[in-house]
């Protein structure tokens, strides 16, 4: 499994002959007359200086510009064919609302992790000017940070420049150096870069590798350059090498930390330091964080890896201000405002026992049959959720009638108080089309065909139960693929692994997803 990377430092041993010719080839009679401590002084500088000339005149830094380490390793050489596998990746991804600022990034070759770095890279604003990366150090041991001091980096999509105005703020900081050996080699930040050329028109980096350092104090360097404009990725896999079950089961760990947004909190993977930067600037920009996917290397590249015994877990997180990560389909803000407001007109009527019913003549898109779900919460806590997947009823009726029907005959709650209103928001949940005429639903085999954040799933027993869960609630529940299933099982009130069945049938469906803003308009004593 030669694409997946390891999941710890490997220090340069440093290790040179004690003879003259080991250490310069050539010695003067001073140098000879020299105390021995002062003559392996004097070596290892001479050699650390050969080592670093050595390094700036390889080709990896060829002209000032990092050359590509792992093309046709980690990723095709070719331009066309890494176009179009990142082209597979992404268009397998929904748009995130609003644009991340922060994420975190698996970096292992694209065979593996591609999958899971494409959903993430889906969610990223076009519009973005400058990516400060961060990665691990896979190859060489240090503390602080790295900037390699040149002024562009090439991949086979050509070449990417340096943010000459962010990088030299960053070098006035003691923590930032310039460490050859910490990026000739490395793939944590390159593999990031061709996903950014494919999405990105004009775009400069700021490329870090992480030593030995404060994640706290990272963010704090950071802080100042961070806004409208500036993507901060983190780069870095989980687990690394235990069986399929365990590595899911430790990166759930880990997601909950991430989740947590905890400084202090479990994480297995090989760019901790980066990780926890994004983390603690998460915490000082107050973004949210939404886990976009997750998988391991067995489940992305089942036929490649043969074994579920020594995988590499990855994921793909979003950090962005009060983050929804559904879909955007074709409904119009202005009728997704409308749709929210006579949703919330037909609770005020139904507590004041009042008759109300929409317009005839809204848009012609609401007028169409379309399944949704209505959603109540209070304080961010569940509050009620009734809808339906088929409808032959138009749209606005429907968002009527299960608006109704989530606050006032949800059996998992007592009905809506009228001075629980002033608390309540409401989001719609408007089922997208599939394949099928007249259906949403489209059939599946099990979890390589889910993606989370996307598809809501909806299972049949042979016994008649049946369940249905949104595509926000794995999102919302820090869930994985597997954990999404044993969920939609027991939502259907049978054993987790139900799905599993022969006569079950398990389905995905797309929803668009909106909701009220903080101004909700009419309440019960308006």
């Amino acid at each position: 499994m030669s694409c997946v990377c390891g999941a710890s430092y490997i220090s340069f041993s440093g290790r040179y002959s004690n003879s003259p010719q080991g250490r310069a080839g050539y010695q003067s009679r001073g140098q000879r007359t020299m105390k021995p401590i002062v003559r392996s002084f004097l070596g290892h500088l001479t050699l650390l200086g050969a080592v670093i000339m050595s390094i700036f005149n390889s080709p990896a830094f060829a002209g000032g510009v990092r050359k590509p380490a792992v093309a046709g390793q980690f990723y095709p050489a070719s331009p066309a064919k890494l176009l179009a596998e990142i082209d597979q990746y992404v268009s397998a991804g929904r748009s995130l609302s609003p644009s991340p600022s922060l994420l975190i990034s698996p970096h292992a070759g694209y065979l593996y992790s591609g999958p899971v770095a494409g959903i993430g890279f889906a969610t990223i604003d076009r519009t973005t000017r400058t990516v400060i990366l961060l990665g691990p150090s896979h190859h060489h041991y240090f503390e602080g940070l790295s900037i390699p001091d040149v002024e562009a980096f090439e991949t086979p999509l050509g070449r990417v420049g340096l943010d000459k105005k962010i990088v030299a703020a960053l070098r006035a900081s003691p923590l930032v150096r310039s460490i050859p050996e910490a990026h000739a080699r490395e793939h944590a930040i390159e593999v990031q870069l061709p996903f950014l050329q494919k999405i990105l028109t004009q775009f400069s980096i700021v490329p870090i590798i992480t030593g030995k350092s404060d994640p706290k104090a990272i963010a704090d360097l950071l802080l100042p350059h961070c806004g409208p404009g500036v993507l901060v990725i983190a780069s870095s896999d989980l687990s690394h090498y235990h069986s399929n079950d365990e590595a899911k089961a430790i990166d759930r760990r880990s997601l909950q930390t991430i989740l947590a947004r905890d400084l202090n909190g479990f994480f297995d993977g090989c760019g901790e330091t980066a990780v926890k930067s994004v983390i603690a600037l998460s915490l000082k920009l107050n973004l949210t964080p939404v886990v976009l996917d997750s998988k391991t290397s067995f489940e992305t590249a089942p036929a490649r890896m043969r074994s579920a015994e020594r995988v590499v877990g990855y994921a793909s997180v979003a950090f962005a201000a009060n983050a929804s990560v559904h879909p955007t389909a074709d409904i119009h803000p202005e009728i997704k405002d409308s749709l929210l407001f006579w949703a919330r007109k037909s609770l005020v009527a139904a507590v004041r026992k009042e008759n109300f019913s929409p317009p005839d003549s809204p848009p012609a898109l609401v007028l169409e049959p379309s399944g949704c779900f209505v959603t109540l919460t209070k304080r961010g806590e569940l509050r009620g959720c009734i809808g339906q997947i088929f409808s032959d009823a138009p749209l606005v009726r429907v968002v009527r009638e299960h608006a109704i029907n989530a606050a006032f005959h949800d059996p998992r709650f007592a009905p809506l108080s009228p001075s629980e209103f002033p608390e309540i928001d409401v989001e719609i949940s408007v089922l997208i089309p599939g394949p099928e005429p007249g259906s949403p639903l489209i059939p599946i085999k099990g979890p390589e065909d889910i993606v989370i954040g996307r598809d809501g799933l909806y299972l049949k027993l042979p016994d008649g139960r049946a369940g249905v869960l949104l595509p926000q609630v794995p999102v919302e529940q820090g869930w994985d693929v597997f954990r999404y299933l044993a969920g939609i099982c027991r939502k259907a009130g049978a054993q987790p692994d139900a799905w599993k069945h022969p006569g079950a049938s398990l389905y995905r469906f797309e929803a668009e997803v909106f909701g009220e803003t903080p101004a909700k308009g009419c309440q019960p004593d308006s």
